[in-house]
């Protein structure tokens, strides 16, 4: 390996030096402290790797990771160690802190004898029949005298430590990847592992200065396999995140920048200095894969990201550019890529809309979301402005689309904080009298409703593939900026001619909202395929579309499938006073059956209604119908009142409305 620094022109070196042995060596990360010495860390196979005043003056077996710090002229070595055992080890990545004077290194074992601290947060390797290494966390005296603390970092199967740094207090925090399901968690922001088996989640976790506790520790992903590369901290203890997502689809996504463009992009991410919250986290890529390897951060919170922008597909580099940049086109292959992420206060930012097409004659309402919207002085849906607007509030505008040639335009916001930046999320679309044509599902359903979810993606639950058969428990969501379908958790009791209904109400537009808020309630429907008498279900279960994740609620009082659903939040549930219905859902009538056995279920139909509160998960009958029926429609009128109108009763079909 070698360790160069350039002088501050870029045009001449300062210093050279090789660094290794006879074996195998390379360099995975390098800080500097504050006299401007270098930190190396990595990983080799050399029994005669050069070490001073070291921790571990021999290697321990095959390869070891190492850390090592040069002078600040390059021209000795202050000190240098192994650090390792008799099975394989790496160091991914090295810190230093400014403020401890102290190096903190990360990377992977597959030694249980790899050298643990006493009083750590994890001292012993995480042992299991499949698990073949765990992260580890290190700190080193700055002169290399001691170990501070060393620990392991894992569950039961792989994880890997990839970037660290460290805050003035001493506090470390790391990224990478893990496979297990029970990865050492601590108030997290994501409790579990959301990938398929087999499939790496991110991890993101801050340890305490002693090494002893985890301060925060939360998976951070989706389905597919997510990777946290590198990760850099501010002077507030908010850390950045970089790295790749394969969950394009459901990666969670915040004041996103950028939504899901190939089958890989670069995932940044801001956590808040708890780590219960997400500042922002986007995706930034093209239509082919992008890898994000590094990240640094500035004192005002900018930050800077360098990866791969892979361009193979013809024409070659959509990976987004900005105007006047020093490389704007890709001559095609893989290209390096840097990009500044800024979040200087009041920088305006549309994060998504509520609406993303309408009519080519314009009048389409349009609800913007983002940040930094007051005092916005023009909206415009590509070059043409907007017909009317209004700023609700520092989040929200509420626009009327232009008239506007068909196609799709980016919309943007002037500010007195400056022009919104182009975003994919922020694209929408005119067409007049044509269908667009969409991704292909990737499953069969039918029988299963559809729901727009508060992010504008929208949930097809459950449902059946087959004429003849039980019930599929797949469930998808399609992203309407991809027009992509993608698969989430299947459901806990798959089903067909159930409802789906979007929580929401008086509660959910105040400051503090409650944790259904956004949740999608499944309740009632038929478990099995087949013609005739079949069993109905009462259970009901909710879709947590941040998590991507089902869970069981109350069940209903009354079996029923073929019913209609309604979230109860009509005109006067936006007053000041909203009626105590309001955010609770009604659902009325249905083939009902008390049976198991399809032979004992008979074709009955109910005129049962009741009720669902969200608050405590539990169902109230209420007033029934004046008839029994199934298929039929409910509406809400201005007044607060549902019209339940048409479907099917005993004779025959109904053509009579109840209120």
């Amino acid at each position: 390996m070698f360790v160069a620094k350039l002088n501050a022109a870029g045009n001449a070196l300062v210093y050279s030096t090789y660094l290794g042995g006879s074996g195998n060596d390379r360099a995975r990360g390098i800080a500097l402290d504050s006299a401007g010495a270098p930190y190396v860390a990595g990983y080799t196979a050399s029994t005669n790797f050069p070490t001073a005043n070291a921790i571990q003056a021999t290697n321990g077996g095959g390869d070891d990771a190492f850390v090592a710090t040069l002078n600040a002229a390059g021209s000795a070595l202050s000190f240098s160690t192994y650090l390792g055992s008799t099975a394989a080890e790496g160091a991914d990545a090295v810190a230093f802190s400014q403020g401890t004077g102290d190096a903190y290194v990360t990377g992977s074992t597959a030694s249980s004898a790899f050298p643990a601290t006493g009083g750590a947060l994890q001292t012993t390797f995480a042992v299991s029949a499949v698990n073949t290494q765990d992260a580890f966390v290190s700190r080193v005296k700055g002169d290399g005298s001691a170990l501070v603390y060393s620990t392991f970092l894992g569950g039961g199967a792989r994880d890997n430590g990839l970037g660290i740094a460290a805050d003035a207090s001493g506090a470390a925090y790391v990224t990478g990847t893990t496979n297990s399901d029970n990865f050492p968690t601590q108030a997290p922001l994501q409790g579990t592992r959301r990938s398929l088996t087999n499939v790496d989640d991110a991890f993101v976790t801050k340890l305490s200065a002693a090494g002893s506790a985890a301060v925060y520790s939360t998976y951070f992903g989706g389905l597919q396999a997510d990777q946290g590369s590198a990760i850099a901290v501010d002077g507030s203890g908010a850390a950045y995140v970089s790295g790749v997502a394969d969950s394009s689809s459901d990666f969670p996504l915040v004041a996103t920048i950028g939504l899901p463009a190939g089958n890989q992009d670069v995932l940044i991410a801001k956590f808040n200095a708890s780590g219960s919250a997400l500042a922002y986290s986007s995706l930034l890529g093209g239509s082919d894969g992008d890898l994000g390897y590094a990240i640094a951060v500035d004192g005002a919170g900018n930050a800077y990201v360098a990866g791969q922008a892979n361009a193979y597909t013809a024409p070659p580099g959509n990976f987004p550019t900005t105007p006047g940049a020093f490389q704007t086109a890709a001559p095609g292959g893989a290209e390096a890529f840097v990009a500044k992420i800024a979040t200087a206060p009041g920088s305006p930012l549309v994060t998504s809309l509520r609406t993303r097409s309408g009519p080519a004659r314009g009048g389409t309402p349009v609800t913007i979301i983002g940040t930094g919207l007051s005092g916005a002085t023009a909206v415009r849906f590509g070059g043409t402005p907007a017909t009317s607007f209004e700023v609700q509030s520092a989040t929200t505008i509420r626009a009327i689309s232009p008239a506007h040639d068909a196609g799709r335009v980016k919309v943007t916001v002037t500010t007195p904080g400056g022009v919104t930046p182009p975003n994919p999320a922020a694209t929408f679309e005119f067409a007049e009298g044509q269908w667009l044509q969409t991704g292909s599902l990737n499953d069969t359903h039918f029988s299963a409703p559809l729901v727009q979810l508060a992010d504008g993606r929208v949930l097809l639950a459950s449902g059946i593939s087959a004429r003849v058969g039980p019930a599929t428990g797949s469930s998808e969501v399609y992203n309407p900026m991809t027009r992509a379908w993608a698969k989430t958790a299947d459901i806990g009791t798959p089903r067909h001619t159930h409802t789906a209904t979007l929580l929401g109400g008086p509660a959910c537009r105040s400051a503090s909202q409650p944790a259904y808020c956004g949740k999608v309630l499944v309740a009632g429907g038929y478990p099995l395929g087949v013609p005739g008498n079949q069993p109905v279900l009462a259970t009901a279960e909710l879709f947590d579309p941040t998590a991507g994740t089902w869970a069981n609620t109350g069940s209903m009082n009354v079996r029923r499938a073929l019913h209609p659903a309604i979230l109860l939040d009509g005109a006067p549930c936006r007053g000041a006073s909203p009626p105590g219905y309001c955010g609770k859902v009604l659902v009325v009538g249905g083939p009902t059956c008390d049976q198991p056995s399809p032979a004992t279920c008979p074709t009955t139909r109910t005129s049962a209604a009741e009720l669902y509160d969200p608050a405590t998960g539990t169902w109230t009958p209420t007033g029934a119908m004046l008839r029994q029926r199934s298929n039929l429609d409910l509406a809400m009128l201005p007044d607060g009142t549902v019209l339940a109108a048409g479907g099917f009763r005993h004779g025959g079909r109904d053509d009579v409305g109840d209120l």
